[in-house]
């Protein structure tokens, strides 16, 4: 590309950060034109984003955590085959249900834990719904945390549908006692 074919690029690259940064900046500002931002720093400035009442704001970074929980830990997503979701679906559905999970979830080592080995997720089926709620009664009595998706009813399945049950996170032991006869999904 030579020099003369770059200026316009250049001049246009400039011109849309320029709107990018101004339109970013009017949705700060109230209006009266003054930046509104929580933090109080002058508008350009590099601030942590996260509104002080976000569902995670509150807790502790899992690497400060303690670590006294060395085992396997593992969420087991455990779906519903009779309801026939599509692929698509189902990937849906078991992203609900880990971050269900995860929010749900009180015990920070056991986080921490999980977070260390990568937030392993093993993702089962089981044939009904009956099947899945013995499993969660199973889990609650080993005092696993569960967390069961029911889903909105726009697409494929009626509203309040059970669809993935989530399971954990736990040591891999304790889930290997109640979805050890599940098959992969």
């Amino acid at each position: 590309m030579t020099a003369d074919a770059a200026w316009p690029a250049l001049v246009v690259s400039f011109l849309l950060g320029l709107f990018a940064g101004r339109r970013s900046k009017h949705q700060r500002t109230g209006a009266s034109g003054l930046d509104t931002s929580a933090s109080g720093a002058p508008a350009g400035s590099v601030i942590d984003s996260t509104p002080a009442d976000a569902p995670f704001a509150s807790l502790v970074p899992l690497a400060s955590a303690p670590s006294g929980t060395t085992a396997d830990v593992k969420l087991m997503l455990i779906v519903r085959r009779d309801l026939k979701m599509s692929p698509g679906k189902i990937a849906a559905q078991c992203g609900h249900a880990s971050v269900g999970a995860f929010r749900g979830c009180t015990d920070r080592a056991l986080l921490a834990a999980w977070d260390r080995n990568g937030q392993p997720k093993i993702a089962l089926r089981c044939s009904s719904l009956k099947e899945l709620l013995a499993i969660e009664r199973a889990a609650r009595q080993l005092r696993i945390p569960t967390f069961a998706v029911r889903d909105a009813g726009r697409t494929q399945v009626v509203a309040g549908t059970i669809t993935v049950l989530a399971v954990g996170p736990a040591e891999s032991a304790k889930l290997q006692r109640i979805t050890g006869h599940l098959k992969l999904l």
